[in-house]
């Protein structure tokens, strides 16, 4: 992209305009934006939209084609996480027929539909296809752990609640500020309107496509409207898409393309929900979002505050935080080191019930889960 920051622009091999059986993204830049203030725009969303480092975006949500891949590579043998809904086939909004056996199951798309946003998936459908993604999409035809059930979220045969992405995870579904700021951030967006700021749509319009469009008018992707600033198509409409955010009880957000965002239990599976996919990059160093940013204070050797019995004379150069440690870096500690919390109690129960606090806490001692709240990432 021409700047020194060890980040280049991606040359994508797949075409959003055409299917495809593998998603296609587009880089999200600007890592440390402002987040939403609800300024005359997004009241609902205030304090939404703040990531602290590049990433990737699919550019559009995972269609029937890309799916159908996945089972096929995966799932000739369906009876232990049902990553196929049978709706899927027999309804007028499905679009992956199944034929033969368990055991020798194919898969294959309706006439029309491999463009079109995959559906009738629930979250773990969702974690389970990122997994086999950051595993190297294998077509071992088995689900296990270096297939569907381990890689980016560790789920291991089971579908527990309050899961969250692995350290380095190379995929992830994006959570609700990743999504946010994919689908209206703005860096410099003209029209008079304030530099580094949030468009009311997903299309980098005032009016938009009208948010979602139902599961009765779900259109092949990349087709329903314009592209956002970053380039992802479909966040102003086709299916209502799942979030990683998780809400205090227990459901997760789920981003429809207007304001606020709605919610699903973890397993619901019908024909207006789906998802697209997020992707790491590869850094050599700290995420900021983990690892604090520093700051270098020099001088050293420099004189006391004579106003304050002189307080301050250090004799060598040091780092300080830039900021505060935040939300989203404690519950990083956290989750590293604090399964079991009865020795030191590194977690006030406060942090998750006091309005001010920033941090839920989920399980029983030795399998304690951290996870921030909705907008308290950065604080």
């Amino acid at each position: 992209d021409g700047y020194r920051d060890n980040f280049e622009i991606l040359t994508l091999k797949s075409d959003p305009l055409r299917p495809n059986d593998v998603p296609g993204f587009v880089r999200v830049a600007n890592p440390k934006n402002p987040d939403e203030d609800g300024a005359g725009y997004d009241v609902e969303n205030a304090g939404v939209g703040y990531v602290g480092e590049i990433y990737d975006m699919a550019t559009t949500e995972v269609t029937n084609r890309m799916y159908a891949r996945f089972l096929n590579a995966i799932a000739k043998s369906d009876s232990l996480y049902g990553l196929y809904n049978t709706n899927m086939g027999t309804d007028g909004a499905g679009g992956i027929v199944r034929s033969g056996s368990n055991g020798r199951y194919r898969y294959t798309v309706k006439g029309g539909f491999q463009n079109r946003p995959v559906n009738f998936v629930s979250l773990y459908d969702t974690l389970r296809y990122i997994n086999w993604l950051h595993n190297g999409m294998p077509s071992s035809g088995v689900q296990n752990a270096s297939t569907t059930e381990n890689g980016a979220y560790k789920l291991l045969g089971a579908n527990p609640r309050d899961v969250i992405r692995n350290a380095g995870a190379k995929y992830f579904l994006p959570d609700q500020d990743e999504w946010h700021k994919a689908a209206f951030f703005d860096p410099n967006p003209g029209q008079g309107r304030p530099s580094e700021s949030y468009w009311p749509y997903a299309d980098q319009t005032e009016s938009g496509p009208g948010g979602n469009f139902g599961s009765s008018r779900l259109n092949p992707v990349a087709t329903s409207a314009g592209r956002s600033h970053y380039g992802t198509f479909d966040q102003g409409g086709n299916v209502r898409e799942w979030t990683e955010t998780i809400l205090p009880d227990g459901q997760r957000l789920v981003a429809e393309g207007v304001r606020p965002m709605g919610a699903a239990l973890t397993t619901s599976e019908n024909a207006g929900l789906g998802f697209r996919v997020g992707r790491t990059l590869p850094v050599a160093f700290g995420s900021p979002l983990v690892k604090p940013a520093l700051t270098k204070v020099g001088a050293e050797f420099n004189l006391g505050d004579d106003t304050n019995r002189r307080m301050g004379a250090v004799a060598y150069e040091f780092n300080m935080g830039t900021y505060e440690v935040n939300n989203a870096q404690y519950a990083a500690f956290l989750n590293a080191v604090a399964k079991t919390d009865s020795f030191y109690g590194l977690y006030s129960t406060r942090m998750g019930t006091d309005a001010q606090g920033g941090i839920m806490r989920r399980g029983q001692n030795g399998k304690f889960v951290y996870f921030v709240k909705p907008g308290f990432g950065n604080k």
